[in-house]
């Protein structure tokens, strides 16, 4: 999440908070470039590479993390899923790689790990029609400029944290992807305290053949405007068709397991056979907009 960049912004204001970023960036020699920063050369663009998870909770659960004056558009959850059970929703848990992000091809900031999680399908607008995804908490590398980016949306501010591993969330454990194999991730308070050996997220997926949930689905769920508290909205636009994410690229379906501590779920807890993919997307951001503007954009 990139602060306002709207060329009034310095372009020497810019490249001081790049270099602020260089102490703590990785560098991913494993995740594809990104292959849009040309297409849209006014944007902020980049690829993340990692895993997007679907963990039906009890829908009381749910209602008690999205505030009471919104709604959940479940018939459009419905109308994508009509077998999702009707007692639950989809809590959505990622874990990635931002990588090659930047505004065109010579502002670059420094590849960051992020683990987020999300409410989807949230009538932010009252509408009926208008779904958002509510961010609940989320965990970041130490980039200043990604995570000062991040907190200019208001509550919940992102946790700084540290990563297993730092920059690839999306690696196998071993060389070769087969059954066997599995692609594990975690993320940890930064400091080094007493606390600092119990993750705030952890992830274990392995590839499987199949799963209950449609690609139609994670696409309509990842390209929900993206908002903290309902004031200003992130239009993060995910791209399912670009040469990253098609063919030999293609969603990878997985399985596994997820473990979410305090404070960034409200209980600790672990959920087994949970679905998702791991997938590598480009996409396209526009930031700081005010909700308001996406009345009946899906």
């Amino acid at each position: 999440m990139l602060p306002p960049h709207n060329f009034v912004l310095s372009v020497v204001i810019l490249l001081e908070l790049i270099c602020k970023s260089v102490s703590t960036s990785c560098n991913s020699t494993e995740s594809l470039p990104n292959p849009i920063a040309t297409t849209y050369p006014n944007e902020t663009t980049g690829t993340i590479n990692g895993t997007h998870a679907i963990i039906p909770i009890d829908l009381s659960a749910a209602r008690s993390l999205i505030p009471p004056q919104y709604g959940i558009n479940l018939y459009e959850l419905y109308a994508l899923q009509p077998d999702f059970p009707r007692n639950k929703y989809p809590l959505i848990v990622q874990s990635v790689l931002d990588h090659d992000v930047g505004v065109g091809t010579s502002l670059r900031i420094p590849d960051f790990t992020r683990s987020a999680i999300t409410l989807p399908f949230v009538d932010l607008l009252h509408d009926g029609r208008t779904s958002f995804r509510l961010l609940h908490s989320i965990v970041m590398s130490d980039n200043p400029l990604a995570v000062e980016g991040a907190a200019l949306y208001g509550p919940p501010q992102p946790l700084v944290g540290r990563f297993d591993p730092p920059c690839e969330a999306y690696m196998y454990e071993t060389s070769e992807r087969t059954a066997a194999s599995s692609v594990t991730f975690a993320a940890y308070p930064l400091h080094d305290d007493v606390h600092s050996k119990r993750p705030l997220v952890h992830t274990r997926f392995k590839p499987c053949r199949a799963q209950p949930y449609s690609l139609a689905l994670y696409e309509n769920i990842l390209n929900q405007v993206l908002t903290n508290n309902g004031t200003l909205c992130d239009n993060f636009v995910t791209l399912f068709d670009t040469s990253i994410s098609t063919g030999d690229f293609s969603p990878v379906p997985v399985e596994g397991r997820v473990v979410l501590n305090r404070p960034v779920y409200p209980t600790d807890s672990v959920f087994e056979g949970v679905f998702g993919i791991k997938a590598d997307f480009a996409f396209v951001e526009r930031n700081y907009i005010p909700c308001s503007q996406f009345k009946s954009v899906s």
